[in-house]
């Protein structure tokens, strides 16, 4: 997708316009987050309120419409400033007179921007296995704000939270090679016999069922290889086989749930990172710990 300046000048109108009512408070932003999972956006800025202001303008109204709201305001001794806004005939209205002595307010705006439009200043590079060996398996992550020279003429500040990168770690041959043959057998037979009691063909379930007998003979029962398979795929236990580099940190780690073979073939994790005008781009590896992995599926099986 390409970046338009036009479509961004569009989707920050908004935002723009409510801060246009402070004009003769002298508006100051100096921050502005937008997080990419959620997309809502957070605008921080300071207003100048001195006495002669306040004889001028006895009233701020904004209107309530405009997708923002104030979530936040403090004094120059950063106060909390509470119940001064009131709402009235569909405008917020701030009455001047009852603001303390303080000349500079911070004011906190929250509201929600289109998905498309973070997508058009974000670029995020799926994930790509560049580097294999017997010890590790090694994704490059990298994601980075689109055109900043242009961001920079809009915004002074300008920060992208809760940027997320998914990669899915394969882990099958993980199984194949911390498995010994007759749990790979049982496994496979356990796998085909559910597969028959779903059909309607009770030969089928015959043959299944007898050959899952002679599998399991020399292998644990099927619920212990159930067992083991979602123990050593929940998120909480892959998790300690993973690491990512800075700017990164791994927030969701999660087996797919239905898999055509005896266990599953990937794990998704889910690494994020924040950029901003100064640092506008996250480079980094993360870190499948595969030599370490298959030893735990080991000794969780007892082999």
């Amino acid at each position: 997708m390409n970046f338009d300046p036009e479509d961004v000048l569009k989707t920050i109108d908004s935002m723009k316009k409510v801060i246009d009512y402070f004009k003769p408070f002298k508006p100051e932003v100096k921050a502005i987050t937008i997080n990419y999972r959620t997309y809502r956006s957070r605008v921080e800025f300071v207003v100048f309120v001195p006495d002669s202001i306040r004889r001028k303008f006895f009233d701020i109204e904004i209107p309530a419409y405009q997708g923002y709201r104030i979530v936040e305001m403090r004094d120059e001794s950063f106060n909390r400033i509470e119940a001064l806004w009131t709402y009235k005939k569909g405008r917020l209205v701030l009455d001047t007179k009852n603001l303390p002595s303080s000349e500079r307010f911070l004011i906190v705006l929250e509201g929600k921007v289109p998905s498309n439009f973070v997508k058009r200043i974000v670029r995020v590079q799926p994930a790509i296995n560049r580097d294999q060996s017997e010890e590790y398996d090694r994704y490059w992550l990298s994601c980075m704000l689109k055109d900043v020279t242009i961001l920079e003429r809009i915004w002074n500040s300008l920060e992208v939270e809760e940027v997320s990168v998914n990669v899915k770690v394969g882990i099958e041959k993980c199984f194949s090679a911390a498995l010994p043959k007759e749990v790979k057998k049982a496994l496979e037979a356990t796998r085909e016999l559910l597969a028959a009691g779903r059909g309607k063909s009770r030969d089928e379930i015959i043959r299944a069922w007898s050959k899952y007998r002679q599998a399991v003979k020399k292998a644990p029962s099927a619920d212990q290889l159930i067992d083991l398979i979602y123990k050593v795929t929940d998120g909480s236990f892959f998790r300690n086989y993973v690491t990512v580099d800075d700017p990164y940190s791994i927030r969701n780690v999660r087996r797919d749930e239905s898999f055509p073979g005896p266990f599953p073939e990937k794990i998704s994790v889910e690494a994020v990172t924040f950029l901003n005008l100064r640092t506008p781009e996250a480079k980094g590896y993360l870190t499948f710990k595969k030599k370490s992995y298959i030893e735990a599926i080991r000794q969780n099986i007892g082999v």
